[in-house]
């Protein structure tokens, strides 16, 4: 997050900048620590629906290519190793635990 910046601006902006997506409805689904014996920063995972296309913005030294898996697709790439960051990994189990925003 930038300086002053909240974390609704933040996820409006690092969407566009580092999916190419805009979110036209944004719902927050849980924070949490993911090093919380080392690290104080807190992450925020939220769901983007309503999406239109924008133009990604990517910094100089990141490079991210953009793909579309289905939930249960994703429940089985985590189960099966293929996915192994811990933010995914809340975010897809976030989602499967409560059917009922999705």
């Amino acid at each position: 997050m930038e300086v002053n910046e909240n974390v609704i601006e933040c996820v409006h902006r690092e969407l566009i900048e580092e999916t190419g997506y805009k979110a036209g409805n944004l719902r927050k689904l849980i924070s949490c620590y993911l090093a919380p014996g080392y690290c104080t920063e807190l992450t925020h995972i939220f769901l983007a629906t309503e999406i239109k296309d924008a133009k990604q913005r990517l910094e100089d030294d990141e490079s991210i290519r953009v793909i579309t898996i289905e939930l249960p697709k994703a429940k089985k790439m985590i189960k099966d190793g293929m996915i192994k960051d811990a933010k995914t990994i809340i975010g897809v189990t976030f989602l499967d635990l409560n059917k009922e925003i999705q």
